[in-house]
């Protein structure tokens, strides 16, 4: 039998909100013990470890993870097969993917992809490759998609003046719509009228007593944001 690892995460979203609410029940970390367990036992590979990855996001490089720097121990210890569940178990980032796919392929070792749509694939073969790149590119795609999307839709709420986010400072949300107020304008007008950098500014408005929209202290970020936001122009 070859030596493989298993590879499972869930994100960070997943972590703080409820994993079946936002991911599904099916990716997690459970679920994926079960389905790469059972698959190795079917293919009769040796699952020595599966590799757990739990809050962090799929956007960060692999390499960098926890598991990432765990995965390559075992590479350099002559175990040349990981096993996951689903692509984006392992990558959200198509460079990052397509990176570690071909140092991975340098190193002949072999992605085995569990659920791809009721049927499994390995990287080591040139239609697994296909299938790989075309997954992960279609994915990119329809992150892109949807975020023009999202745009569209919140410059369309500001356009109309419609509430496109829980609260802004300078207005109030009255029934939907976005209703300035005066007192809170003041601190907008003094905030872009003013030539102090984002920490000096903070600084003095606390001083001053003054209070962000929830009635907590101003902060640098929260400056930058104000200067950014276009609805202020």
């Amino acid at each position: 039998m070859d030596d493989v690892i298993g590879y499972a995460r869930i994100s960070s979203t997943a972590v703080k909100k409820g994993q079946v609410r936002i991911e599904g029940e099916n990716n997690s970390i459970e679920v994926q013990i079960k389905k790469i367990t059972e698959y190795c036992k079917f293919k009769k590979l040796n699952l020595v470890e599966i590799i757990q990855d739990e809050d962090i996001s799929g956007f960060k490089e692999f390499a960098k993870r926890e598991g990432g720097i765990k995965a390559q121990k075992y590479f350099d210890a002559g175990v040349k097969t990981i096993v996951a569940v689903k692509i984006d178990r392992l990558f959200r980032n198509v460079k990052d993917s397509l990176i570690t796919i071909d140092d991975w392929s340098n190193e002949e070792i072999d992605l085995h992809i569990v659920d791809m749509q009721g049927s499994s694939f390995s990287t080591k073969t040139a239609i697994g490759r296909l299938m790989f790149t075309t997954v992960v590119s279609f994915s990119e795609y329809e992150r892109s998609v949807a975020g023009e999307r999202t745009k569209a839709i919140l410059n369309n709420k500001k356009d109309t003046g419609k509430v496109y986010c829980n609260s802004i400072l300078g207005y109030d949300n009255i029934e939907g719509k976005l209703v300035i107020n005066e007192e809170e304008m003041k601190i907008i007008s003094f905030i872009k009228s003013s030539e102090l950098k984002p920490d000096n500014l903070a600084h003095k408005l606390n001083s001053f007593g003054w209070k962000a929209k929830k009635g907590g202290k101003f902060y640098p970020s929260t400056i930058r944001s104000i200067l950014q936001n276009e609805i202020y122009n």
